[in-house]
């Protein structure tokens, strides 16, 4: 019985995104593929410093009805951009392969290899963004599991001051409002994320659709 390698298929879509989140549509140099990671780590470095500006002011956590219109809007946008991801993908298969003979110009064969580029660029950036949205989806439905940890306000504990308030209760205490917070990061970290690569694929899909429509003037 085969095993899911849902862990391996995880890790390709995260590295295919992210490298297609810096890819140009056409062939680059060796150099410019290597700071693809020096600019992936930048943005990651650069959206740490509005999440955790938001953990400290976000004293009450989540409320229900913030955490529900963000999970509808996620299932939206999931619906949506799947079904985007289809239609372009049947766009790709109707575009002529690399091995097939072609009559065409040079430069008929690049705006060709451009659209390929551009359709994979736009499938593997969503599509990491589609897993985030689900990893978003499923936090905040832990979170709504237990809503006691959800509105936990983190500002009003106190760390302890002699080594006779270190208990059981006290170290549970901790441990929970640890979680929470991890929890609460990841979240508006995800949710930065997302917004961004959101904004990312949109932007890039117009300015794909405008150097097209200018080609046909």
């Amino acid at each position: 019985m085969n095993k899911l390698r849902i862990s391996h298929y995880i890790k390709v879509l995260f590295r295919e995104g992210t490298e297609w989140e810096y890819k140009g549509l056409l062939p680059v140099s060796s150099s410019a593929e290597f700071s693809i990671k020096i600019y992936s780590w930048r943005k990651r470095l650069i959206l740490l410093a509005p999440s955790l500006i938001i953990l400290y002011y976000l004293k009450n956590g989540f409320s229900i009805d913030f955490m529900t219109y963000i999970m509808t809007a996620l299932a939206i946008f999931i619906g949506l951009f799947t079904n985007l991801i289809i239609v372009l993908y049947q766009r790709f298969a109707t575009l002529p392969k690399g091995d097939e003979p072609n009559q065409n110009s040079h430069l008929n064969i690049l705006n060709t290899e451009k659209i390929k580029n551009f359709i994979r660029q736009f499938t593997f950036v969503t599509g990491k963004n589609l897993l985030i949205a689900t990893c978003i989806i499923i936090m905040l439905s832990i979170f709504m599991m237990f809503k006691s940890l959800a509105t936990l306000n983190t500002r009003q504990l106190e760390f302890i001051r002699t080594l006779k308030d270190i208990n059981t209760a006290s170290a549970t205490l901790f441990l929970k409002a640890l979680v929470v917070l991890l929890v609460r990061f990841f979240i508006i970290y995800a949710l930065i994320d997302f917004s961004v690569l959101l904004l990312y694929s949109l932007g890039s899909l117009f300015a794909f659709l405008k150097g097209e429509y200018k080609q046909e003037t």
